[in-house]
């Protein structure tokens, strides 16, 4: 679960933003569009390469005064792109400072479903997939979790599953703070896993 920590004018601005990003790739293809069915008439191709086609037509003037309004429009919805976006900045440095943060939760759920043969547990072929995604998962951060405990800063760890990829950045950020809430059992028979937690934890107590 991820959330991203705004106020109500944060949230406005980032909308507007998004609304005239959106208008910008509308101008842009049909921009594009345009550029290439020129092109295209201009051109044709032999043996792999494009050849400018002889005594081809070239844009008309209705279209390039459509190229030159397009072009305006895309520059100026550009320019508010930069405007709104500075406001946006703005508004986060004015506030708290934890406005325009992210609050990132993961729920490290373990290997429900792994059991040991003798426990009575009847694994489903979905439910042993399951466990098997998720073992790779916990293996992969505890990867990511030494590196950075080591000050390694490479990021062939982080690819070697679908968690760490999304959390990569979220970790490397020198900024971040990563909080581990472990669960623990006084119970005899949990002890090989309530150690196993507690090495976990330790490490990313390390970073």
């Amino acid at each position: 679960l991820e959330l991203e920590i705004v106020s109500q004018r944060m949230a406005e601005i980032d909308e507007t933003i998004r609304d005239l990003e959106a208008k910008a790739i509308h101008v842009g293809h049909k921009r594009d569009n345009l550029q290439v069915d020129i092109f295209n008439r201009q051109h044709e191709k032999v043996e792999g390469k494009w050849r400018r086609i002889a005594n081809a037509r070239g844009a008309t003037s209705d279209e390039c005064e459509t190229l030159s309004e397009l072009a305006k429009d895309l520059s100026a919805i550009q320019n508010r792109i930069l405007a709104e976006t500075e406001r946006l900045k703005e508004t986060k440095s004015s506030g708290v400072p934890c406005l325009g943060g992210t609050l990132v939760f993961v729920d490290l759920a373990g290997s429900e479903h792994a059991g040991n043969a003798t426990d009575g547990i009847q694994k489903t072929e979905q439910e042993q997939q399951e466990c098997r995604q998720i073992n790779l998962s916990l293996s992969a951060l505890k990867g990511c979790f030494r590196a950075l405990a080591n000050g390694t800063r490479s990021m062939s760890c982080y690819r070697q599953s679908k968690l760490t990829l999304v959390l990569r950045d979220h970790l490397r950020c020198n900024e971040s703070k990563t909080l581990m809430v472990t669960t623990i059992s006084p119970s005899v028979e949990h002890t090989n896993k309530t150690i196993h937690t507690m090495q976990y934890a330790q490490i990313v107590a390390e970073c």
